[in-house]
């Protein structure tokens, strides 16, 4: 599911908008911003999975 929602990011039009005045700027709009959460989400678990996975399998001090 994680990787099809970020390949939307790249092919959902109006997911990046271009900056007016400045070329080749851009950023994500608020439905970019919304599939980009996804992103996020899989880094945190990964994160949460390592820390807690260190905490069950050390020994108790």
């Amino acid at each position: 599911m994680f990787f099809t929602t970020s390949t939307m990011l790249f092919s959902t039009p109006g997911a990046l908008i271009s900056v007016p005045g400045i070329s080749g700027m851009r950023y994500m709009s608020f439905l970019g911003l919304f599939l980009y959460k996804d992103i996020l989400v899989l880094g945190i678990s990964f994160y949460l999975i390592d820390y807690f996975g260190k905490k069950v399998t050390s020994p108790n001090k």
